[in-house]
């Protein structure tokens, strides 16, 4: 199952646009100094043995590396990838930061909307996510009134309930933070509470004109929402506009409890107690057919 899940991720990877190149602003060496080792799927860097029978032989206990710059760990259910800090939160000239995703990708200029840019691609992310047991439902939308921009229904992403914490070094020590810590809701709307909607796979044309398939997130760079734009891999469900003409930005940078712009941070996906496993009959890898914000004529 694991080698079938990788592959699939592997072909959802960013269209061959020069999009799929992840450099941003991420350092170029990674991991940096002191970052925890893993073991390796095969034909991932570092892997010593590329046997099929070493795929079907993932420990339980252990951070496996599966994907670029993404881990899981089989016994804790556990996702992580890798990425920075994606702004100065405390720069004098910029002391109030208005957010819409926790996690984005670094396309879409979206860093200073985020608290971390990441490494990894969104579709790698999902079969990760597939890897450990859960199964994706559906991201959330705003639907709008034909022909107008009045606003008919919101639509709450579903899936399994997910925690994510971002964990970092501070002081010679690793420090832990559930990320939602990080953030201020000025609408005191009560706690964030995230899903595993999982992305859509849309099309788009290249630079040939051809059709070719991209997963959303990877193409709008929007993994870990706040907001709601209908392609991030895992929402807030509190469906929430990020243009302004619709809702008042919501979601503030709580500025004195984030690191230094360009800090190494992990950020760590794990479902929330209670939700159980996929079974093996309701495994479906990511939906292949054309669908979502990202889909052009």
């Amino acid at each position: 199952m694991i080698p079938l899940l990788v592959a699939v991720a592997l072909m959802l990877q960013p269209a061959d646009n020069g999009a799929s190149t992840l450099g941003g602003k991420l350092p170029a060496t990674w991991p940096p100094p002191g970052w925890p080792t893993a073991v390796c799927m095969p034909g991932q860097p570092g892997a010593t043995d590329s046997s099929p029978s070493a795929a079907a032989t993932i420990p339980e206990d252990k951070w496996v590396a599966v994907l670029p710059h993404v881990r899981i760990n089989r016994s804790q259910r556990a996702v992580e990838f890798d990425g920075t800090v994606a702004w100065d939160f405390h720069n004098p000239d910029t002391p109030r930061t208005e957010l819409e995703l926790l996690v984005c990708l670094p396309l879409r200029d979206k860093e200073h909307e985020s608290l971390v840019v990441s490494k990894a691609t969104g579709a790698h992310v999902h079969a990760a996510l597939l890897m450990v047991g859960l199964e994706p439902g559906t991201p959330g939308r705003i639907d709008f009134g034909e022909g107008t921009d009045v606003v008919i229904k919101r639509v709450p992403p579903t899936g399994p309930a997910v925690s994510v914490a971002f964990v970092y070094a501070k002081g010679g020590a690793e420090r832990v933070d559930d990320a939602r810590t990080w953030v201020v809701d000025e609408a005191d709307g009560g706690p964030i509470s995230l899903v595993f909607g999982g992305s859509k796979v849309g099309q788009k044309r290249n630079e040939a004109r051809e059709r070719v398939n991209v997963y959303n997130a990877d193409e709008l760079g929007t993994l870990i929402g706040l907001c709601t734009f209908g392609s991030e891999t895992i929402g807030n469900t509190s469906v929430v506009s990020p243009d302004s003409g619709l809702d008042r930005p919501r979601y503030i940078a709580n500025n004195p409890g984030i690191p230094p712009a360009d800090t190494a941070v992990r950020v760590r996906i794990t479902p929330v107690a209670g939700t159980k496993p996929a079974t093996q009959a309701d495994k479906n890898p990511p939906p292949a057919a054309p669908t979502g914000p990202a889909a052009q004529p």
